[in-house]
């Protein structure tokens, strides 16, 4: 069975804050390809969009906590799916 994460809050959202940056400022040096070939059926205009959707997710999700702790663990979760 996987471990609990043991990242501390701070490091976690300043690890997503790193990551998002680093996604912003690849995103910029698309500019004219959009259109071109990103990843399987999916082309770089479909592949940015998606992962600025999933940002603003994690960003809604973590605006509202939970009540109670359903799944402790991303193995759980999966477990339970």
């Amino acid at each position: 069975m996987l471990g609990r994460m043991t990242a501390s809050w701070d490091s976690s959202r300043q690890a997503f804050a790193d990551a998002t940056q680093w996604f912003v400022q690849t995103s910029a040096l698309v500019r004219g390809r959009r259109d071109q070939p990103g990843l399987g059926e999916w082309d770089v205009r479909a592949l940015v969009g998606h992962t600025s959707r999933a940002l603003l997710t994690v960003e809604t999700y973590l605006a509202r906590p939970a009540q109670a702790v359903d799944v402790a663990s991303a193995a759980e979760y999966f477990q339970a799916t």
